[in-house]
């Protein structure tokens, strides 16, 4: 894409973004604004409809990524476009570069995973990466869609105010049960706490 638009180094690219209506540099637009002409060449981009994309080209799009979710013992479940979720183990993913051992000793930086743009696979920082196609071959399937992983989120998950409802109790009488360590947070921040709902309905009956 970058052969076919004005380089980043031109001298006098301030006026050509100007006359383009551009305010910083954007490779898709300048691609799009110009259809990918070149002086190279007689090439151009033609727009399609969905309808008249290559059946390869669908099936290799609905195989991204969608979500990722760091397991404990270096265990991941990856969600993808298809509904497809699989379980990783990261040793076992990548114990042959030896990039990844960073990750793998300190379960901070294993839990800093995140989706590459556009789902093109899960990665540490810019550099260290593992693509889409990678992970989908391998793995173990779990059946588990991302709507049934969403659905246990919105019942079973609750916040403080909606568990100190549940216990007919105030928020300040909820944090004090987590602080004695008679609820556990599954996360919490400055300002908030999730709980998980079965441990506040056990506390209730007891």
């Amino acid at each position: 894409m970058q052969q076919r638009i004005v380089p980043s180094d031109r001298q006098n690219l301030g006026m050509i973004l100007r006359d383009n209506g551009l305010d910083f540099y954007d490779e898709y637009k300048l691609l799009t604004m110009t259809n990918g002409r070149c002086s190279q060449d007689s090439y151009y981009l033609e727009p399609i409809s969905e309808k008249d994309i290559p059946k390869e080209f669908v099936k290799r799009n609905q195989q991204k990524v969608e979500d990722v979710i760091p397991l404990p013992e270096n265990q991941l479940l990856v969600f993808f476009r298809d509904g497809c979720v699989k379980k990783h183990d990261l040793v076992q993913l990548a114990s042959t570069d030896k990039r990844f051992a960073p990750v793998l000793r300190n379960e901070n930086t294993f839990r800093a995973v995140n989706v590459e743009t556009d789902g093109y696979g899960i990665c540490w920082g810019e550099n260290l990466c593992i693509e889409c196609g990678k992970l989908y071959a391998a793995g173990k399937r779990v059946p588990l869609s991302m709507e049934e992983f969403k659905c246990f989120v919105r019942e079973r998950v609750v916040d403080s105010a909606e568990a100190a409802e549940e216990l007919t109790c105030s928020k300040q009488n909820v944090d004090d049960l987590a602080k004695r360590g008679k609820l556990h947070p599954i996360k919490e921040g400055a300002k908030y706490r999730l709980f998980l709902k079965s441990e506040v309905m056990q506390r209730k009956w007891k």
